[in-house]
């Protein structure tokens, strides 16, 4: 039956990704939901919230609120939260319950910024999507917050995009993308959501360029390409995860051997362009699947778009490795291939070993 799972557990929705983006931007995150999803975050999907200084907010939307369309409780608690934390910007992230309810999220955004006089960036997500896409909301909607045309010609910026901890592998952070990116010159690395982040919004003519690690961040970088001129290039940088997965591949692989690799799909191309060029001899077969974004653009034929359990299930068959989070083996019931490890946090979030280093 489309749409049932048997095996695996929902992925991390939009508004956790949406909330990721916001956190260590320095503002308060608003969560506009009962309680539920708020906890969601908290304490599954965003691991540096116990010893990180992201401020989030839940609106707690109570249920004769919602029925009787007392918009103003909810602003009235947003406006309080903002006040009493004295931060210097705001975030809307919206829930199932907003969208439900119809709430203008947007019209919400300007309501607050007129009465607060604080900047109110919006991310329009409905937890239908998973992860990525409410990163992507996430960008866009800081963009639209603050793009303005300030430049300062002392200043130049390569700004990273989709740098955050649910797209990156176990242990591999910051630093290694900073070693991944030798072209910087006199140009700073700032990467998006990070505390020093915020103000490049504001001078998005001091970009140079961006670099895209993931493809939640494909959406903005196109954006500023079209509308500043700013190329974008995409990479994952090098790792030692990707050294040992060639590793263990070496006891395993065969000629003409079928491999399937299950990750984000930039993480993914970055390990397959490495295992082609280091087996080489064995000619094996590589595909990327992805149950979130599949570009066009950078997907190879025989990628994939993993829709639902029963397709992930009818589709593994055909191959012989599989390398992606020990998650999906619990709907590996009668696959015998070999599968090797590939921790990824949107899907299974702490239950595996994960150091987070971002």
């Amino acid at each position: 039956m489309k749409g049932l799972y048997r095996y695996l557990a929902p992925f991390a929705p939009d508004y956790s990704g949406a909330a990721s983006v916001f956190f260590g931007m320095g503002g308060l995150t608003v969560i506009c939901d009962p309680g539920g999803c708020s906890g969601n975050v908290c304490g599954y999907d965003e691991p540096r919230f116990y010893g990180g200084k992201g401020l989030l907010f839940s609106a707690a939307i109570r249920d004769l609120d919602t029925i009787f369309g007392r918009d103003d409780v909810l602003e009235k608690k947003i406006i309080s939260a903002l006040s009493a934390t004295g931060v210097n910007f705001g975030a809307l992230v919206g829930t199932p319950v907003v969208s439900v309810i119809g709430t203008d999220m947007k019209a919400l955004g300007r309501i607050l910024k007129k009465r607060t006089g604080i900047d109110i960036a919006v991310a329009e997500t409905n937890g239908m999507d998973l992860y990525d896409k409410g990163e992507e909301k996430g960008y866009m909607g800081l963009i639209s917050a603050f793009a303005q045309r300030q430049v300062d010609p002392d200043e130049k910026f390569i700004l990273v995009l989709g740098a955050l901890p649910m797209n990156m592998l176990s242990g591999v952070g910051l630093k290694e993308i900073e070693k991944n990116i030798s072209c910087l010159n006199s140009e700073k690395l700032i990467f998006a959501g990070q505390p020093d982040s915020l103000e490049i919004f504001k001078k998005l003519r001091n970009i140079t360029s961006c670099a895209v690690v993931a493809p939640a961040g494909l959406k903005a970088a196109r954006y500023l390409q079209r509308e500043y001129d700013i190329p974008y290039s995409v990479f994952f940088p090098d790792n030692a995860v990707f050294d040992g997965i060639a590793d263990k591949l070496r006891d395993n692989i065969h000629k003409k051997c079928r491999i399937l690799i299950i990750h984000q799909q930039i993480a993914g191309n970055a390990l397959r362009k490495k295992l082609m060029a280091e087996l080489a001899e064995y000619d094996a077969e590589m595909t990327v699947g992805t149950w979130f974004t599949l570009d066009s653009e950078l997907a190879q034929p025989q990628d994939i778009h993993f829709d639902d359990e029963d397709n992930f299930i009818d589709i593994i068959d055909n191959y012989d490795i599989i390398i992606g989070d020990p998650f999906f083996k619990k709907a590996l019931r009668t696959w015998n291939g070999e599968f090797i490890d590939l921790i990824h946090y949107g899907v299974s979030g702490d239950l595996y070993s994960w150091e987070n280093k971002i």
